[in-house]
């Protein structure tokens, strides 16, 4: 089952060697709690338990990436009415985020002035707490409202979790793109203000992103193809790529990282607020020094793009688990200065930073399809056929072959990969395959014009 329902992933890390599995001993109460009926979930995205009642711990995490729980965040709207809820959610972005909704005659513009980042705490938590006693509802696929019982509210978004975040303001002049039938009129969906609230927790949602790889027939895809002929490009200009060779490199190219997002009236891109920026200034310290651990136990993996300089200029955190081979794209990281640069030097070179930073991408899936033979080097399927993205970005599903699929059916596709340790190759630096010749249509085989 496949849908296109946009999940906001805030992904912590389980644990992985390159070479030997860690174990964890994850305590017997942990497990109980993150392991709840998934049923019991509120909402498409199925909010399971607040940060309060677990913490964002590599333990529980480890735990929680075996039956498709992950660590995440819940937007939280305020909307004068149901019905203007309902409207703002069916609008093509906001249906993608399905976000939760406080109905209130309020606008969180007019009471947090300047960025979301630079608001204090406390009174993010104290414009939440004179609001937490409306009703609040979310909006499920049938555009139908659900009012959220008082007692799930204060469990779930309890007033110490309060975060504030700023996204694309959904009107008139950002993008009009409805599902069917489209808001009664748009002017009232105006006030919903570009500012939100924002929680942490367990979820366990309906929807997994993967991104399947075609080993049934690894040399029949054009994708696949074109793919590899872009990489003999940028590799013959000089440019190249390994595994682990710079992950604090990475790290740093997302702490300044400019990032946007495609509007899908114009097409224009639209700068997205830093603070939803997980590595932004005022967390990177924390955020840099989880992933450092994470990846010196081998949970975490870096491949990294050089310019012919020899300066890193995009790359990819990949996320490894436990158990199953799973493994996790997670973010994607670029260097956006480095393009007029390259471009002032080499102006015959059609440098386009998404697609370098794509071959990462291709570099990543090549090294966890195959398994090479250090002595011979002949390349076998490793039979892992999937990357598990959880959820799609623009990126995973146009350049990637991203997919959704219902939770039942993700969770079998991942509980189907390997169960013995395959040793993924993270320290050769990765040289693209020849793009592969497929013989031509015998004569008389083709279809009839």
């Amino acid at each position: 089952m496949k849908t296109l329902v946009l999940i906001t992933a805030l992904l912590i890390h389980g644990a992985a060697f390159a070479t030997e599995p860690v174990k964890t001993n994850c305590a017997k109460k942990v497990e109980a709690i993150v392991f709840p009926d998934a049923s019991t979930g509120v909402g498409l995205r199925g909010m399971m338990l607040s940060k309060s009642e677990m913490g964002n711990s590599a333990e529980a995490a480890s735990v929680g990436q075996k039956d498709l729980h992950q660590w995440w965040g819940q937007k939280v709207y305020i909307a004068k009415s149901v019905d203007e809820a309902i409207e703002h959610d069916r609008l093509e972005p906001n249906r993608l985020l399905k976000g939760w909704y406080i109905v209130a005659n309020t606008n969180l513009n007019d009471v947090f002035k300047g960025p979301a980042g630079e608001v204090p705490d406390q009174d993010v938590q104290n414009a939440y707490s004179k609001l937490a006693d409306h009703d609040v509802y979310w909006i499920d696929l049938n555009h139908e409202a659900h009012k959220i019982d008082k007692e799930t509210v204060r469990r779930l978004l309890p007033i110490q979790n309060a975060e504030i975040r700023a996204s694309m303001e959904y009107a008139k002049k950002s993008g009009i793109i409805h599902v069917s039938p489209a808001p009664k009129s748009v002017a009232t969906i105006e006030y919903i203000p570009q500012v939100h609230f924002y929680f942490k927790g367990w979820f366990a949602p309906q929807f997994r992103g993967l991104i399947p790889l075609d080993i049934a027939n690894p040399d029949s895809s054009s994708t696949q193809k074109e793919a590899l002929k872009n990489a003999h490009k940028y590799f013959e200009e000089g440019f190249r790529i390994t595994f682990n060779q710079d992950f604090m490199g990475i790290l740093k190219l997302l702490g300044v990282q400019e990032r946007s997002v495609k509007n899908l009236y114009d097409g224009a891109r639209l700068p997205l607020d830093p603070a939803s920026n997980r590595y932004n200034p005022k967390d990177f310290a924390e955020v840099a020094k989880e992933d450092l651990a994470a990846h010196k136990a081998g949970a975490m993996q870096s491949v990294e793009l050089w310019s012919p300089e020899g300066k890193l200029v995009a790359g990819i955190l990949v996320l490894t688990s436990v158990e199953g081979n799973t493994i996790t794209p997670d973010t994607i990281a670029y260097d956006t200065k480095y393009v007029p640069a390259f471009t002032a030097k080499n102006p015959k070179f059609k440098f386009n930073l998404m697609d370098a930073a794509s071959l990462t991408a291709l570099a990543l899936s090549d090294r966890v399809r195959f398994t090479t033979d250090p002595i011979t080097g002949q390349r076998t399927l490793s039979g892992i056929n999937i990357l598990d993205a959880i959820m799609l970005t623009q990126w995973t599903e146009d350049r990637a072959g991203g997919q959704y699929f219902g939770r039942d059916e993700a969770l079998s596709l991942i509980r189907g990969l390997p169960k013995e340790h395959i040793g993924i190759d993270w320290q050769t630096p990765w040289i693209p395959p020849p793009v592969p010749v497929v013989p031509p249509t015998p004569k008389g085989t083709g279809k009839k014009k």
